[in-house]
C-alpha cells in the first residue's frame, strides 16, 4: 500500500492537520489517475497522476500506482524532458489559502526505476 500524505500547519493550529491522503488499497494497478481519498474541505478536487512519458507496467502489482518506461539513471533534467513524473495539483478554493510546512510520502521502486527524487 503507498499512502501519500501532505501536511499544513496554519499559524493558527496547534497540531498539523492532514491537508490529503492517497490510499491505493484495493487499486488494480492500471489507473491512470487516482482521486484523493481524503482531502481538506477547502480544496479544489484533487488527483495523483503520472507524466505523459511514464508507461503502466504490464501486470501491475495490486494496491499500486505504478510506472515505468524510466530513464534508467536519469535526472530531474531527464524526468521533466521525458514527461517522466508524478504530480499532485494542490489549490484552495476561492477566498481560501494553502500553506504547506511538510510532504509525506511513502514509496517503492524497483532498481531500474528512479535513483533521485
Amino acid at each position: 500500500m503507498v499512502l501519500i500524505s501532505l501536511v499544513s500547519v496554519p499559524v493558527v493550529w496547534a497540531v498539523p492537520i492532514n491537508v490529503v491522503s492517497f490510499d491505493t488499497n484495493g487499486l488494480a494497478g492500471n489507473e491512470i489517475t487516482i482521486s484523493a481519498t481524503a482531502q481538506g474541505a477547502n480544496l479544489n478536487p484533487v488527483i495523483l497522476s503520472r507524466g505523459a512519458g511514464l508507461g503502466i507496467p504490464s501486470g501491475p502489482p495490486l494496491n499500486t500506482f505504478s510506472a515505468d518506461s524510466y530513464v534508467v539513471g536519469g535526472v530531474k533534467v531527464d524526468a521533466l524532458a521525458n514527461d517522466e513524473y508524478f504530480q499532485v495539483v494542490l489549490s484552495p478554493k476561492d477566498a481560501y489559502k494553502l500553506s504547506l510546512s511538510s510532504i509525506d510520502f511513502n514509496l517503492r521502486r524497483s532498481s531500474t526505476g528512479p535513483q533521485n527524487y
